[in-house]
């Protein structure tokens, strides 16, 4: 009589409950405040700050230091104090050429990261961290590039037989003129058909072409898309997993960094246009004649040490054209590996190959707000001028940065990409971990005192049912914590919230089949019948009163964005695991101990 139902019913529960477990527990290792430290593998370099991390001042931090599979040392910490104050002491203490930042590792037991088990991702509102909001410059990066496509018009026209007799460029107009009306039409129709995004108006023998409205506003979002794609692949090559960047609003992009510390270095990472430029030095020009005359082919750039240099003003390679780079060192002095894939390589092999014991300057160009001014202009910098030993293929080193942190932060702009647009801070928020971690504690506080709260209501007022219901709770609750973990899914106050409501709504669907089992006695039912009657009758309701929930979810997940999508996400997880635990699994186990009930009254507080 207890195996009321088939063994598969229970194989589930137990299952269920053993998963939801075994992704609950490594939430019980949150991450730990670290110090990150770039050693280059040069012995010359790495054994003096390992001499560093074992002397006695830095053994007094208490560190838990270890490398990782990319050669970098990390140190963990017991406490966001102790990691402060090591960080304070490195920098006095390291050599140039190493790069410590402060940084957040995983604590959870080696046998949990095998099995890819980790504890959910924290937001902003519990990690601590920074939030910034940066506005795209799409009207400059439009300024930059030709809205008009002459060349193109002037080409189609010659291909199609048509002549123009004048040209004229106006600002961001272009006017072209034509010996007759017959002609002009042809012009008109021949345009329209191949230039769709260009308005075309007829003015006496002319017609004057301009950009659609349309097209710009594409032309602007197309930026803006280009924009956060970069933005975001900056964030995943510093390692944010939890960072949010979205749109919002006209043209800004709105960041959340949970987790960040070293908040400058992310800024400069995040808002840095930098890019490289590969020219050729012009050793037989004059830089005095360079200078006075404003040589058309040639521009005048200076090194770090502050030595003048004429270079050739065409690029033999752009930055766009680097797939991979990654920081590294050679002799003890930081370099940058590169790795051609984006085009012009073949180009560039030969451009080297013609030039073989000339000078190559690679020149930095990046974006910088004049502080007298206030405008953004663009400054270049030449970073390395070597002598071309062999002609360059695919693979080749730059040298010539100031110290490693220069060289890995290089590394990363040219991995993830240039900007398509400038972009300025207009906003900046930061959360500090000790917040962070009050919060999490305030959250946690209130799930406790309102689980436990409830778990004594339900006992109290319907004893073995009670219990039922609690066991039900419980599975409930390791269910949504197992999703959230399992999905990955960024764990803010707001979802905390939804927690709290998914474990009431349990509890109401419990205290509705309890009450319709209470109303069936009542009225006269069997034991049997009553507990029947309960769960068939107040089946609907529960089904009815979650359906409406999970509409409202879905809307605010689809029309929200940021913490209120995560507490969507939440409760539509909860409402799954609610139905699973308090319908199905409180009526296997409710079926399951019936026999063993000599009376239903008192068993369900009657």
């Amino acid at each position: 009589m207890l195996l009321r139902f088939a063994w598969g019913h229970y194989s589930l529960i137990i299952v269920a409950f053993a998963i939801s477990l075994l992704y609950s527990v490594p939430n019980l290792y949150p991450d730990k405040p670290a110090i990150s430290l770039s050693i280059p593998s040069d012995p010359v370099v790495r054994k003096p700050v390992l001499k560093v991390l074992e002397s006695p001042d830095f053994l007094n931090f208490k560190p838990n230091c270890y490398s990782s599979e990319s050669d970098n040392m990390y140190c963990a910490f017991s406490t966001v104090d102790e990691q402060m104050q090591a960080k304070s002491w490195l920098d006095k203490t390291l050599p140039f050429s190493v790069h410590a930042s402060l940084a957040l590792v995983e604590s959870t037991p080696k046998w949990m990261q095998n099995l890819g088990l980790k504890p959910m991702k924290l937001g902003l509102d519990l990690r601590g961290g920074v939030h910034l909001l940066v506005q795209v410059d799409t009207h400059q990066a439009l300024s930059n590039t030709k809205d008009i496509p002459e060349r193109e018009v002037l080409l189609h026209l010659r291909k199609q037989g048509i002549p123009y007799r004048g040209v004229n460029r106006s600002n961001n107009m272009f006017t072209l003129s034509f010996i007759n009306d017959t002609v002009l039409d042809q012009a008109s129709k021949s345009l329209e058909t191949g230039f769709s995004a260009l308005q075309i108006e007829r003015t006496d023998n002319s017609l004057l072409l301009s950009p659609k409205l349309s097209s710009v506003q594409q032309k602007s979002e197309y930026i803006l898309n280009k924009t956060l794609e970069s933005i975001e692949r900056r964030v995943n090559e510093l390692g944010l997993s939890e960072a949010v960047v979205q749109k919002q609003g006209e043209g800004q992009i709105s960041i959340d960094l949970p987790g960040i510390q070293d908040i400058e270095h992310a800024k400069s990472i995040l808002g840095n246009t930098a890019s490289l430029s590969f020219q050729f030095v012009a050793n037989n020009v004059d830089i005095n004649e360079a200078k006075s005359t404003g040589l058309r082919n040639y521009e005048v750039l200076y090194t770090d040490s502050g030595a003048p240099l004429v270079v050739y003003r065409d690029s033999v390679l752009a930055g766009d054209s680097i797939t991979y780079a990654t920081a590294s060192s050679q002799e003890g002095k930081p370099v940058v590996q590169i790795q051609l894939g984006g085009g012009g390589e073949e180009s560039f092999y030969q451009a080297t190959k013609s030039h073989v014991g000339d000078q190559l300057a690679i020149i930095l160009l990046s974006n910088e707000i004049d502080e007298q001014s206030g405008e953004r202009a663009q400054t270049k910098r030449i970073i390395s001028a070597p002598v071309i030993q062999q002609p360059l293929r695919q693979a080749f080193v730059i040298s010539g940065m100031r110290s490693y942190a220069e060289t890995e932060t290089l590394s990363l702009l040219l991995r993830s990409g240039s900007l398509a647009a400038p972009v300025d801070i207009v906003q900046e928020m930061t959360i500090g971990p000790s917040l962070g971690a009050e919060n999490i504690q305030k959250g946690i506080f209130s799930i406790v005192v309102g689980f436990a709260l409830i778990m004594l209501f339900m006992v109290t007022y319907y004893r073995y049912f009670g219990v039922i219901a609690n066991i039900a709770l419980l599975l409930n609750l390791l269910s949504i914590v197992c999703l959230l973990s399992w999905l990955s899914a960024t764990l803010t106050l707001p979802a905390m919230a939804a927690i709290v409501l998914t474990v009431g709504m349990a509890v109401d669907a419990n205290v509705l089949i309890n009450e319709r089992i209470r109303e069936e006695l009542r009225l006269g039912a069997s034991a049997k019948d009553a507990l029947t009657s309960g769960y068939e009758k107040a089946f609907a309701t529960i089904f009815d009163a979650n359906i409406t929930t999970l509409i409202v979810s879905l809307v605010l997940f689809t029309l929200s964005s940021g913490m209120i999508k995560g507490f969507a996400v939440t409760l539509i997880i909860g409402i799954a695991a609610s139905m699973f635990t308090s319908v199905y699994v409180t009526r296997i186990i409710s079926w399951s101990i019936f026999p063993y009930m000599r009376n239903l009254h008192y068993a369900i507080g009657i």
